[in-house]
C-alpha cells in the first residue's frame, strides 16, 4: 500500500468520511506535483507551504483531512461549475476538476500574482481549469456567463461579498472559513428560496487569501507593551508567576510605553532605544515564553497522522 492509501485508510478510521470518490481522485494525483518539499508531513496529515515571499509571508495546501473535508461538503457531481477562491497551490483545483469531469469548470482567482503564475504552471495541462487574478475581493473579478454551482473560499473571510451571493444558483452552496485572523468557523451556506441558509461545520483557523497579508509586519512598542499585558493575566491566575517576575514585566510594560518607535528600526546598526530593551531583558522573555507555551499548549487536529507523529500547533496553524 503506498503512503496516499495509507493516508486515506487512516483517515476513515478516524472517522474523516471519504468517499470512493475522492478516494480515487487523491489516490492518481500526486502531491509531489503540486510541492516542491515537505511531502512528508502532508502524508502525516499536515499542511504544506508551496510558496513563500521574501516578505516573510506563506500559502499552503490544506492538510489532507481538511481537504477531504471541503470536498465532501461541496457535493460534487458532473458537470459543476466551480469557483475556488484562494488558489492551494493547484492542488484542491486539480482535484475538483477531476470530479466534476471535463464538462464541469474550474475557475481559481488569488489575489496575487505570484500566486497565479504558480498555479497556472502546476495545472497548465488541465484543461478545464482557469486560473484569474482577483483585484478586489468584494468586487466580481469577471463577467460570469453562466451560474456558479459551488463556490470554496479557501482563506479566513468576515462575511461573503454580495457578488458572491448574488452569483450562485438556487440549490447551490458556498463554503468558507467565517470570522477573524484570530478564530473562525467553516460554514456551509446553501441557497434556497433566494436566500442562503447557514450551516456551521466547526471551528478552523484558516491563513488569510491573500498571501500579502500573511507577512509579518513591524510592531511597535505600544504594540508590544499591550500583548505584554494582554498576556500576564492567564499567568497570574495559573500563580505561573512570582512577585520578582510580575515586577520584572510590568517595568518592561512601563519602558515600552515610553519609546515611540517601531520594530523596523529595532534590526538597523543605529542604536535603538527599544531593541536596547528586548536585549536588556532577554531573560525576562524567555521565562515568559516558556510558561505560556504552558498555559496556551495544543495541538493541530491531524486525525490521519501516523499514531507515533505528534506537532504542536504553534508550528503551523493553517488548515
Amino acid at each position: 500500500m503506498d503512503e496516499m492509501a495509507e493516508l486515506v485508510a487512516r483517515l476513515r478510521s478516524a472517522g474523516v468520511e471519504v468517499t470512493p470518490e475522492i478516494e480515487d481522485v487523491m489516490l492518481e494525483t500526486p502531491i509531489c506535483e503540486f510541492v516542491d518539499k515537505g511531502i512528508k508531513a502532508f502524508y502525516h496529515d499536515r499542511p504544506v507551504v508551496f510558496l513563500k515571499t521574501k516578505e516573510g509571508g506563506t500559502k499552503t495546501i490544506s492538510a489532507p483531512h481538511m481537504i477531504v473535508t471541503l470536498l465532501h461538503q461541496m457535493e460534487l457531481t458532473p458537470r459543476r461549475n466551480v469557483v475556488i477562491i484562494g488558489a492551494k497551490g493547484g492542488y484542491l483545483a486539480s482535484l475538483v476538476s477531476k470530479l466534476i469531469g471535463r464538462e464541469g469548470q474550474v475557475l481559481v482567482f488569488d489575489p496575487s500574482e505570484d500566486v497565479i503564475d504558480y498555479v497556472e504552471k502546476k495545472t497548465e495541462e488541465i484543461t478545464n481549469i482557469s486560473c484569474h487574478l482577483l483585484k478586489d475581493f468584494f468586487r466580481e473579478p469577471i463577467s460570469f456567463g453562466f451560474p456558479l454551482h459551488r463556490v470554496l473560499i479557501t482563506g479566513q473571510i468576515p462575511f461573503i461579498p454580495e457578488w458572491i451571493q448574488s452569483k450562485i444558483e438556487e440549490g447551490g452552496f458556498i463554503t468558507a472559513p467565517i470570522g477573524d485572523e484570530f478564530e473562525q468557523n467553516l460554514t456551509k451556506f446553501e441557497k434556497q428560496s433566494g436566500e442562503l441558509l447557514e450551516t456551521s461545520l466547526g471551528p478552523v483557523m484558516f491563513g488569510p487569501v491573500d498571501i500579502k497579508d500573511s507577512e509579518p509586519e513591524p510592531i511597535s512598542a505600544s504594540e508590544m507593551a499591550d500583548v505584554l499585558n494582554s498576556l500576564i493575566s492567564p499567568l497570574i491566575e495559573y500563580e505561573l508567576l512570582d512577585k520578582s517576575q510580575i515586577e520584572s514585566i510590568q517595568r518592561l510594560v512601563e519602558d515600552l510605553m515610553g519609546t515611540k518607535d517601531n520594530m523596523n528600526y529595532a534590526y538597523s546598526d543605529e542604536d535603538h532605544p527599544m531593541r536596547d530593551l528586548i536585549q536588556e531583558n532577554e531573560e525576562v522573555f524567555h521565562e515568559l515564553w516558556s510558561k505560556l507555551e504552558f498555559v496556551f499548549e495544543s495541538h493541530l487536529s491531524s486525525p490521519g497522522a501516523p499514531d507515533h507523529v505528534s506537532y504542536k500547533q504553534h508550528e503551523d496553524f493553517i488548515p
